[in-house]
């Protein structure tokens, strides 16, 4: 997971070093809202929903093959439909996503290359579900390394040639390389054979449970998919800047993410035990809680020298890297609710049942968005979306885990009084580490660098003096090789 994120940093600077904040980079991230729509649909939501159901047909016969017979097949056959849908389609879908674009025939060029993209990221997202269920979870942790390889090769290979277009390439190659690589493994667990196109009753019982998630999932998306229709309307370059900004700033969040995401097995097997599912839950929300403050709070400080060590070359200039710090300041307000709402999520999911509050409270937040971003736009910019992003995530934070009450008794007052100490204490922190790497603004490398290791030490060493003791079991958190290790080393199923 971290040569993944590692990778998709550097597909990020790449994209600004070579086209920078752009006609042709809005262009581009027009068509990859298809495959950043596409992962958690058929990457996230159907691990969800197919694990369970193989894992209890692998207990009652010992074998996935009955599910993968009746599924396949027509899971494949809906995600061709779909992207054949949308290639004919994008003209409109350009229309409705970038109504402002500058470019649209690009636009449009890019979005139909990127429309392949569903078949195989289905596919991938089918296999990945099934070598889950079979413990086995190295080559599945693999596909993102692979998918921005093929980005990245594309991106640079075809530049010149193609322009921004290789890029869009790449999406289609790296989603193909995801495919092939567990291609191998899957046949080691399962077979094509005997795959058959019905669509029978159970299919579609089964599909009923897909929807609730699918509808959470579309409604996280579609957060992106209005900044990114407003920002159209905001002249070229207002899209990149705030794609940029996020992703720099998602770099901590996965961090945090990680951590709920290895707890994830944890939680659905405490959901018989309501204590020890209470304990679990608390643990893991205070955690995140922590790992997340002192990011938002380096962010309100450093953001200028992050972007522009990170993204100040090429045509990406000094005034790319001005507007994008801005918006980073903002957005990043808004990592809180992010990091809490993919717990509360994984509380709710962990029941395996229909399940609509998430959905709900994702809807809720998106309308406090696009109100947001709306009335702001003509006075903020692009500012004024990243207000609405944060603001936006935070209200649908707030629904979920109101929501989870409803599953597990929540200690609300710890965590108020959590947020109350730890929040001072981080942007102290990092207002420290400011003042000490004044100095340093010739150097961005270095100041970012500085303000970073200086925070998070000021950060701990306080979180010790007010008794917070989660942070001396920070570093063990963060070790997810390790606790994957621990968790393999107790399956007694084979491994990749």
């Amino acid at each position: 997971m971290a040569a993944s994120s590692a990778l998709g940093l550097l597909r990020d600077l790449s994209l600004a070093a070579l086209f920078g904040a752009s006609s042709q980079t809005d262009a581009f991230l027009v068509a990859w809202t298809i495959p950043e729509t596409v992962v958690p649909l058929m990457g996230d939501a159907m691990t969800y929903l197919l694990v369970p159901v193989l894992v209890a047909e692998l207990i009652r016969s010992r074998s996935m093959m009955p599910v993968i017979r009746a599924t396949f097949l027509p899971l494949l056959a809906v995600a061709t439909a779909v992207a054949v849908i949308a290639a004919a389609a994008a003209p409109l879908w350009v229309q409705l996503l970038a109504p402002g674009i500058a470019d649209r025939e690009l636009a449009i060029n890019c979005f139909r290359i990127a429309s392949l993209t569903v078949v195989f990221i289905g596919a991938s997202g089918y296999f990945m579900a099934a070598l889950r269920a079979d413990h086995r979870f190295i080559i599945p942790a693999c596909t993102g390394i692979v998918y921005n390889i093929g980005i990245l090769g594309c991106m640079f290979a075809l530049r010149v040639r193609l322009g921004v277009v290789g890029a869009a390439l790449g999406l289609a190659v790296g989603s193909v390389l995801m495919v092939a690589i567990q291609i191998p493994s899957f046949l080691r667990v399962a077979s094509f054979r005997g795959l058959r196109m019905q669509f029978n009753r159970r299919l579609l019982v089964g599909a009923s449970f897909f929807v609730p998630i699918a509808a959470y999932a579309l409604g996280r998306q579609a957060q992106v998919f209005v900044e990114r229709a407003v920002g159209s309307l905001l002249g070229p370059g207002a899209i990149s800047h705030l794609n940029y900004a996020s992703k720099i700033a998602q770099v901590p969040a996965l961090l945090a993410l990680t951590t709920a995401a290895v707890a994830f097995p944890l939680i659905a097997r405490a959901m018989n035990d309501p204590h020890l599912l209470r304990v679990r839950v608390h643990e893991e929300l205070r955690r995140v809680v922590l790992l997340i403050l002192p990011p938002i709070a380096f962010f309100q400080f450093f953001a200028e020298p992050s972007v522009r060590f990170l993204l100040q070359r090429g045509v990406f200039d000094a005034s790319d890297a001005a507007v994008t710090a801005s918006v980073l300041r903002l957005y990043s307000l808004g990592l809180l609710g992010q990091v809490l709402i993919v717990v509360g999520v994984l509380i709710h999911f962990s029941g395996r049942r229909r399940n609509w509050a998430p959905a709900l409270a994702v809807l809720l937040g998106l309308g406090v968005t696009v109100l947001l971003d709306v009335s702001l736009m003509t006075t903020l910019g692009v500012r004024g979306l990243a207000v609405g992003n944060a603001v936006g995530i935070s209200v649908a934070a707030v629904l979920v885990l109101k929501a989870v009450t409803r599953v597990v008794s929540l200690d609300v007052r710890d965590l108020l009084r959590l947020l109350l100490i730890a929040g001072p204490l981080a942007v102290a922190a990092a207002a420290c580490a400011a003042l000490l790497s004044g100095g340093m603004s010739s150097n961005p490398a270095a100041e970012a660098g500085v303000g970073a290791l200086v925070t998070l030490a000021l950060f701990v060493g306080g979180a010790r003096l007010f008794g917070i003791t989660e942070v001396e079991d920070l570093t063990r958190a963060l070790d997810v090789r390790r606790r994957m290790a621990t968790i393999t080393a107790r399956r007694k199923s084979g491994h990749d």
